[in-house]
């Protein structure tokens, strides 16, 4: 059996047509122009490596800062965390404990956190990532960096304030929503105060003068302010109803 030739492409012959119609020309590049190229790949492989090793020598004092931390409180949970787009390549993330919260919507979580960077500028966010507070302190300096931590530890008696927890209960009477308050929708749901503190000492539940009061322990005194001032929105507003009620009621039995 003859065996079968096998046809030769079109894109074959059009290849060597068009390689005889142009033919690869070698550029010559000038010694000025190599010497350029090389200098430019020294400088950037220079420049990478003084990064490398600005990494290196940041995250090997975050991890003596965190041997600090430990000092002061053993319980601190400490993370190194690597960045972009940031003049420090890493931060210090320390937390209250090891142990996370849990919500439906975005699952475990810190309440609250420190960002630290070398250089000592820190950060300090509550709902995840907000930070309601920053500034500069001396790392090395004990003193400052364990009062700044007093504010998360267990035993410093700080929590996250839950807001206006009855809100919308009062928002079905009042039927308007006051410019003082101030809805969040992400990490969670938080109604409370525009000047809500957030995270808070709040006052001993012992020396609270009734059961109202009590049951507003864990909101920080902005928000107690504004939900009194909405109460008496609320009262007046089912006074009027109550009073209006009253009047057509009095006026059908009048008609009878």
């Amino acid at each position: 059996m003859e065996s079968q030739k096998r046809p030769r492409s079109e894109d074959n012959d059009n290849d060597t047509s068009v390689s005889k119609k142009f033919p690869r020309i070698a550029i010559p590049i000038r010694s000025e122009t190599k010497e350029a190229v090389k200098l430019l790949l020294s400088e950037r492989k220079k420049k990478a490596e003084r990064v490398e090793m600005k990494k290196f020598d940041e995250i090997q004092f975050l991890e003596e800062l965190k041997k600090r931390i430990a000092k002061i409180d053993e319980n601190l949970h400490c993370e190194v965390e690597i960045i972009s787009g940031h003049p420090s390549s890493a931060v210090l993330c320390v937390f209250p404990s090891r142990e996370k919260s849990f919500n439906d919507t975005i699952g475990s979580f810190q309440p609250v956190r420190y960002l630290f960077t070398p250089s000592g500028h820190y950060k300090f966010q509550v709902f995840i990532n907000r930070t309601i507070a920053e500034g500069k302190i001396d790392i090395e300096s004990f003193a400052e960096l364990s009062a700044l931590l007093d504010k998360i530890r267990k035993t410093s008696g700080y929590q996250m304030c839950p807001g206006i927890k009855d809100f919308d209960e009062i928002l079905e009477d009042v039927r308007m929503r006051p410019a003082t308050v101030k809805e969040e929708l992400w990490p969670w749901r938080h109604v409370g105060a525009k000047s809500c503190k957030l995270w808070h000492k709040p006052r001993n539940c012992f020396v609270q003068r009734d059961e109202a009061e009590r049951e507003l322990d864990g909101v920080c005194s902005n928000c107690k302010q504004v939900r009194r001032e909405l109460k008496i929105v609320q009262a007046k507003r089912k006074d009027l109803a109550d009073s209006a009620k009253a009047r057509r009621q009095d006026a059908s039995s009048k008609v009878i």
